[in-house]
């Protein structure tokens, strides 16, 4: 994946809100996890990035609620995923009901690019 303007902004946004948590002392867990559809290229190429920068990838399978279910109880860091449109919108429900938060969404071609981070303010 290449560096965006829009990607670099996401980021940068991202970092007053965790410098906050860090003040506050972080509830939830430092795991970074990256969550992909295998059957997009573009999601493939998200997991081999992820892989060689030794990153928790795990393929989007199965039932998707109980699949996010489990991925939120995990309390992670932040979680970052390639994947449809439908897929990122179920899993940011279940992220909702779990605490987090959309902080970035991306559309590339017939992926979406997506992070979710616990809320600050709960």
């Amino acid at each position: 994946m290449k560096l965006t303007r829009r990607s670099f902004v996401a980021a940068a946004a991202a970092l007053p809100a965790a410098a906050s948590a860090a003040e506050k002392g972080w509830k939830d867990g430092h795991e970074t996890v990256l969550l992909f559809d295998p059957a997009l290229a573009e999601g493939r190429a998200f997991a081999d990035a992820g892989s060689a920068w030794n990153r928790a990838v795990i393929a989007i399978e199965g039932d998707r609620i109980r699949f996010g279910r489990e991925l939120f109880a995990r309390r992670p860091a932040i979680v970052q995923g390639v994947s449809r449109s439908a897929d990122a919108l179920l899993l940011e429900e279940v992220a909702r009901e779990a605490g987090y938060e959309r902080v970035s969404l991306e559309r590339e071609g017939k992926a979406m690019k997506w992070v979710l981070m616990p809320q600050l303010r709960r």
